[in-house]
């Protein structure tokens, strides 16, 4: 990827960030191929935008965006897929349901009105929230 693409998915990614009110940084690194298309398929179902980007990238185009996310730059080790939703809510409980005994995909954070969540552990509070939409 050269310097122009790179700069063309940041732009995108950031003017993303800027427009969601919600979105989850989420580790599915260990799915298998098959999983990680019925994730897909999932999200789409549930009008949830699904992207794995890299890091770096993902770290620019939130250092250009109009959101306070520095609490999100130590979230962004290993393998990292964004989701955006309509929702606050949508897609906690769409993790929840996918993976039912499985450990992945695993929450790293989640940005929701302003507020950041760390970790997996705020996954059953993000699942419990009033959607606003």
């Amino acid at each position: 990827m050269n310097k122009s693409q790179k700069s063309e998915i940041i732009d995108s990614l950031k003017q993303k960030f800027d427009d969601a009110s919600y979105f989850y940084l989420v580790d599915e690194s260990t799915l298998t191929a098959d999983k990680t298309s019925k994730l897909r398929r999932a999200a789409f179902e549930k009008n949830i935008q699904y992207s794995v980007i890299k890091n770096t990238l993902i770290k620019k185009a939130l250092e250009q965006s109009n959101k306070s996310t520095e609490e999100l730059f130590g979230t962004l080790k290993g393998p990292t897929a964004v989701f955006f939703s309509e929702s606050s809510n949508e897609i906690a409980k769409l993790i929840k349901d996918f993976r039912g005994e499985d450990e992945k995909p695993e929450l790293k954070a989640a940005y929701i009105d302003t507020d950041i969540f760390i970790g997996d552990g705020e996954l059953n509070n993000l699942a419990s929230l009033k959607s606003k939409s």
